[in-house]
This record gives C-alpha cells, sequence and structure tokens, in this order.
C-alpha cells in the first residue's frame, strides 16, 4: 500500500487521521508526513497503520449495522480529538 492509497482509504472509510494514530501508536504529524509522501515509513510501521485501519474499518462497519438496527447514529473519534 502506497503513502496516497493509506490517505485515500483511511478519507473513505470516514475515519479520523487522529483515531488511526491512536490506534497503529504514532503521533498525528508522523502521519500527516506519510499521507502526504514526505516521509517512506519502514515496512513494520506502514503495515502497522494497515492494521489499524483494517480494524477501525470492521469496527465502523459493525458499529452502523448495529446502530442502524437500533435507529441511533455512529461517531468514532480518539478519545480527547
Amino acid at each position: 500500500m502506497t503513502s496516497s492509497e493509506l490517505r485515500k482509504r483511511r478519507v473513505r472509510a470516514g475515519l479520523s487521521g487522529s483515531l488511526v494514530c491512536a490506534r497503529a501508536g504514532i503521533v498525528r504529524s508522523r502521519l500527516s508526513l506519510i499521507e502526504n509522501g514526505f516521509v517512506v515509513p519502514p515496512r513494520e510501521e506502514l503495515a502497522r497503520i494497515d492494521a489499524a485501519l483494517t480494524e477501525l474499518i470492521h469496527a465502523r462497519q459493525e458499529l452502523t449495522t448495529v446502530a442502524g438496527r437500533l435507529g441511533v447514529g455512529v461517531s468514532l473519534t480518539a478519545a480527547g480529538a
């Protein structure tokens, strides 16, 4: 996955950078540098970010399904964001 694909995937999923960073264990400025192509992350870091995105996308899908059944909305944000 390339840096630009990472950003597109995150934005398409409606996930905040802060939320992804909290799950991936990186700071927001680092994610911004990666997504904008200013830094090429080590393969392990990119894999961590990708795993965090995948996990959050699945969690959002599950929450949206349950919320739809209950007739309520869903918002995923990082604590303190």
